[in-house]
């Protein structure tokens, strides 16, 4: 259930576009706990868009799990509902009454009109609400003045109330009020007492008593019924209803007021659109005050950022900073949030330094909080905005001596920028984890603005992709995603998709990074008007790690254009660096360029990312091209770099590609220690198709020829003792012959366990499995279409490489070098008979064809070599040296005395 409701879900709700929905949801408190509603309503809510809305129609108040992951403006209630006949059996459980008979409340449903409002067990004086609504206001009149004077006057006092406790009508209209409310409760009319002992008018009371309090009350009077119930409603935090009342009431320096003293924990809890609303109410001279035009430019960030940008700077441009000291540093750094929250990092962050310099300067006198909020946002504007900017290493500086000693809705925003900052730019990965680290308990708090959160998230996501961490970067990913749908900034998940698609890419999941990609530019689009450079950069990454430069290069250069337009540093950054590396891929003599302008930006912006790639590229150009000796340094330094970095992902790595140049440094003598430290950090396959070094280092290496050792990780490793712990090895054993081919596991428990019936050995073969996996590793044995295998990927052996070199040995397509090579490395492989002292028949059969293999492939590969030439000599000799046993061929025999002469005069 779970799952099928997910997959409806996702593809309901996540359309590209569409309108708002509404779901509308009937008698949910008549669901059991362990219904299977109430399990999907948690989906549902993860996935609503922004405009979609949950309207429960229920008598009762509906799930917890509802109303806890759902803001009061996405969620409605309508409680006067009609009743049906069939739920009487509801009715009789609820009201906890076994005097009330199927009979008497089905003739006191027709009487109400299955109105739940109306429904009683005693007969009612009063008129049925169905017959007052549809009576003209002549019959409202008439039943008003049924009541005595004063209970007129208390229910005009209250008109403005709907739900309330005794108290509360006792306070709003006196006690005249408190028995004409209770007594319409009794009589089970046009009042309701709730479950919880509170009274509720009817939706038609509620209308026409506002309508004639409006009407029939002294205007000092009305503006106090409005004033009393307004405040009433705000102490119990139905805030938007109470501010209503006070704006009608008029009271513009209560309204402003208000809006102050509860803007920042508006902001802080997510209900920006209820502060939008709350200043709407204003009149405009009110809203032009620059107090509240800094709120409702906060209220707008995350929906509207662009224009919240805009709104921040016109405000700044407008204020003194020495008599307007906080307003003008709250503005400032609104302003670069803006732009950081949009991602919109362009040139106008440099013009804004440049214009607030002056204003810093002369704000020596101010409280430490408003100099220390401008100068995090002078800080952000140069770190983040114009990296190559000379004041970079001191704003870095300054901003992290400033962070302790900010409020922590600050601490969290500000820490999180500076950890991507850290990730992004500065590739420091400890220090960017260490951030992320330390704000993390300030993550999920009360007064933390959902924006602040959202990009500590970023932070931690773009971590977790260097880490190579799928694992985790999917679990934050589910986080995030569902953090931003409980508090309907959806539509700000834009970076965490950017970073995933990357990350995905990098792991060569390519589908996955792709629904990722579209995720991020339904986003984009939904919310940009100009083309903007992120689509373009995460498809010529996409691109690049699949391999596709041709689309790489197509992509990186329209991205560069549109970067060159706004300016910033990083997006020019992020095109090159793709663009260098796809050209260079190919052997494009034009990457050269590209590599120059991307080194001297990284060194100007201290961007050792940039400078990683600006060094891979050179590596790949040389070996492209063929100039071994320059990719061997090119490579070294690419090595070294990485490693310093400790980055296990980046942006458009393409695994394939890297492991072929890995491959290609270890057969021309690149520094081996350097090279198995990359393989290992960018956790590198063997190139598939190609020859793979004999030092390419493999997770589990097994040495089995003239001996048998197993090393996990480079360590050797001892297997166990006495028969059950034989077991796992006679598999391994049984298994390392079969090489990539694998042996059927019918076979294997025929051969392992012959004493036992079909059943009981498969059964004692999985167990053997996994004990083998325990020893080896889960991703060292691999079960495929009913065979068992050793994973070429993960393991390794002295036998695999010897076949290997065998057949380059008589491989007419290589050159004759490659081939003298091969047949050295053969002889070197074979130190001695295969898994010497292994009573294990197919052992024993392997043990005899290899050796025979071995000692006539070699002959045949000599016999057809020059005999006059030294270097046939030469390997005349180790092959005699090797098989002392066997009996040479005549026509090479006699070159065994030449071998002898050749090697002591090497000697000598």
């Amino acid at each position: 259930m779970h799952e099928f409701a997910e997959s409806w879900f996702e593809a309901l709700l996540q359309n590209e576009v569409r309108p708002p929905y509404l779901f509308i949801f009937d008698d949910l408190h008549s669901l059991a706990p362990d219904a299977a509603l109430l399990c999907v309503l948690p989906l549902l809510v993860e996935r609503l868009r922004d405009g979609d809305q949950v309207l429960c129609l229920s008598r009762q108040n509906p799930p917890d799990c509802l109303v806890a992951a759902l803001p009061k403006s996405r969620l409605s209630q309508i409680t006067d509902l009609r009743v049906q006949a069939d739920e009487f059996e509801d009715f009789k459980r609820d009201l906890g009454s076994s005097e009330l008979t199927e009979s008497a409340f089905l003739s006191q449903l027709r009487r109400s009109g299955h109105w739940i409002a109306d429904l009683v067990v005693a007969p009612s004086s009063r008129l049925p609400l169905r017959r007052l609504s549809a009576r003209p206001p002549p019959e409202f009149s008439e039943f008003f003045r049924s009541n005595r004077e004063g209970e007129r006057k208390g229910l005009l006092a209250t008109a403005f109330l709907q739900v309330g406790q005794e108290e509360e009508w006792y306070a709003l209209g006196g006690p005249d009020a408190t028995v004409a409310i209770a007594r319409l409760a009794e009589e089970r009319s046009l009042v309701t007492r709730l479950v919880n002992g509170t009274f509720r008018k009817h939706d038609l009371l509620h209308d026409w008593l506002m309508a004639a309090a409006e009407t029939n009350l002294p205007p000092d009077d009305l503006r106090k019924a409005r004033l009393r119930t307004g405040r009433l409603l705000i102490e119990r935090d139905d805030l938007l209803a109470g501010a209503q009342l006070i704006a009608k009431a008029e009271a513009h320096d209560e309204m402003m007021s208000l809006v102050l003293e509860r803007a920042q924990e508006l902001i802080g809890t997510g209900q920006n659109r209820e502060l939008l609303q709350l200043i709407t109410m204003m009149p405009d001279r009110t809203q032009a005050e620059p107090a509240i035009r800094i709120f409702q430019a906060y209220a707008r960030l995350p929906f509207e950022p662009q224009a919240a940008r805009e709104n921040f700077a016109a405000l700044r441009r407008s204020l003194d900073p020495a008599s307007e000291a906080s307003l003008y540093a709250q503005s400032v750094y609104g302003e670069v949030r803006a732009a950081l929250t949009d991602w919109s990092v362009d040139t106008r962050l440099v013009a804004l330094v440049a214009e607030t310099g002056p204003a810093l300067d002369g704000m020596s006198g101010v409280p430490d909080p408003v100099r220390h909020q401008l100068v995090v946002a002078r800080s952000l504007a140069l770190l983040l905005g114009e990296p190559t900017h000379p004041g970079v290493p001191s704003a870095e500086a300054e901003l992290k001596q400033v962070m302790p000693l900010l409020p922590p809705t600050l601490q969290l925003s500000t820490g999180s920028l500076l950890a991507n900052y850290l990730l992004w730019w500065r590739g420091d990965l400890e220090a960017g984890r260490f951030q992320i680290d330390a704000l993390r308990p300030l993550v999920g708090r009360a007064d933390i603005p959902p924006l602040s959160t959202l990009s500590w998230y970023y932070a931690a996501v773009t971590a977790t992709f260097r880490d190579g961490d799928g694992e985790t970067l999917r679990c934050l990913t589910d986080e995030a995603q569902a953090f931003a749908h409980k508090w309907g900034i959806s539509h700000r998940l834009s970076t965490v998709y950017w970073v995933l698609s990357q990350a995905l890419a990098a792991d060569s999941r390519h589908d996955d990074a792709v629904v990722a990609l579209h995720q991020y530019e339904r986003i984009i689009n939904h919310s940009r008007r100009v083309e903007y450079p992120g689509p373009r950069t995460l498809r010529a990454a996409l691109a690049l790690s699949a391999g596709d430069h041709r689309q790489a290069i197509a992509e990186a250069q329209k991205a560069y254009q549109l970067a060159i337009a706004t300016g910033s540093s990083q997006e020019i950054g992020n095109q090159i660096s793709l663009l260098a590396l796809a050209m260079a891929a190919t052997g494009h003599e034009g990457a050269r360029s590209s590599i120059d302008e991307l080194r001297n930006l990284a060194e100007s912006a201290r961007n050792a990312i940039f400078a990683l790639h600006a060094t891979l590229a050179e590596a790949y150009l040389a070996h492209a091209q063929g100039r071994m000796s320059d990719f061997v340094g090119h490579w070294e330094r690419t090595a070294k770099a990485a490693c310093a970095l400790s980055f296990r992902r980046i942006t458009g790595m393409n695994a394939p590609s890297l492991s072929r140049l890995a491959s290609a440094a270890l057969g021309v003598g690149a520094d081996i220690a350097i090279t198995r430290r990359l393989i290992d950090l960018w956790s590198l396959s063997p190139p598939e198709g190609d020859i793979v070094h004999e030092l390419w280092p493999f997770p589990v290496e097994i040495e089995c020829l003239g001996g048998f050792v197993i090393k996990i990780n480079g360590e050797k490793i001892r297997g166990g003792q006495g028969k059950a712990q034989r077991k796992p090895l006679e598999l391994l054993w049984s298994l390392i012959p079969a090489h990539e081919q694998g042996v059927s596991q019918d076979l294997l428990a025929d051969q392992l366990w012959p004493e036992l019936d079909g059943d009981r050995a498969m059964h004692t073969l999985r167990t053997t499995v996994y004990r083998l996996r325990k020893l080896l590793g889960a991703d060292a044995i691999l079960q495929e279409d009913d065979h068992i295998r050793l994973n070429p990927k993960h393991v390794a052996t002295d036998f695999g490489r010897l076949l290997a070199a065998l057949g380059r040995l008589r491989a007419d397509h290589l050159r004759e070098a490659e081939r003298m090579a091969a047949f050295d490395q053969a002889l070197r492989l074979y130190r001695g008979p295969f898994l010497p002292g292994v009573a294990v028949d197919k052992v024993s059969e392997e043990r005899e064809r290899l050796e025979r293999i071995v000692v006539n492939k070699a002959i045949g590969f000599l016999i057809a070599r020059d005999p006059a030439s030294p270097t046939t000599v030469l390997r005349v000799h180790r092959l005699q040296t090797a098989f002392p046993h066997v009996r040479l061929p005549d026509t090479i025999a006699q070159l065994w005395p030449t071998a002898a002469q050749t090697k002591r005069a090497a000697a000598r």
